[in-house]
Parts: C-alpha cells; structure tokens; sequence
C-alpha cells in the first residue's frame, strides 16, 4: 500500500507494507539499479520512516518483487538502511521471493543486512 493509503488501511482494521516511490531500486543506474549515495538512500527512508512507522497499519516495508541477481547488492542496500531506520521488530523491510531462485536471493539478501 503507498503511504497516503494507510489510514484507509487502519479503518478496514487491516495492517499492510508500505511500498512507497521513495523506495527506488530499479532504474537506469549501473546493472539496472537506481544510481544513489547511501546518504541519499538513508535520507530517503529517514523521511519515509518518519512519515509512516509509527502508523498503526504499517506492519513493514516493500522493497522490490522478485529482484534480478544484479540488484542484489542495492537491495540490500535499502534492507539494512530500513531495518536501522525504523528500528521496530514489526516494520521489517520485505522483497518478494516468488520462485526457487529468487527465494535463493532472499537468503543472499538477507545475510547481507
């Protein structure tokens, strides 16, 4: 759900992940990643954090369905600055492994945070 959504979400009595366009991981920056600093990924998600964790629908953060092997490393990236950021056991950033690869990726990810 984007962000703006999240009091709609909590009137349904719902909890959701936020995938917001702050979060910018695919693009046209080197092997397909979003070209961006660490200080602009932490600022990034400082403000969408402010914005959003302590909202009573937000039960995480969305990174990215199913990323190539390539993004990896920015994935992870945006993971590790979210978990710090949010610092919240129940807003854990997310990526959607559907297949037995990219399931394979979530554990590379995973360990990289």
């Amino acid at each position: 759900m984007k962000a703006e959504d999240l009091d709609t979400v909590h009137d349904a009595g719902l909890k959701c992940f936020v995938s917001d366009p702050a979060i910018k991981i695919r693009g046209k920056g080197k092997d397909g990643g979003e070209a961006m600093s660490d200080e602009q990924i932490n600022a990034a998600v400082k403000d969408l954090v402010a914005r959003t964790a302590n909202h009573p629908a937000t039960f995480g953060y969305h990174v990215i369905d199913e990323p190539a092997l390539k993004l990896v490393p920015l994935v992870s990236r945006w993971a590790k600055a979210i978990g710090e950021a949010a610092q919240k056991p129940s807003c854990t950033p997310i990526f959607s492994p559907s297949a037995p690869v990219t399931s394979g990726l979530a554990a590379l990810i995973m360990r990289n945070i």
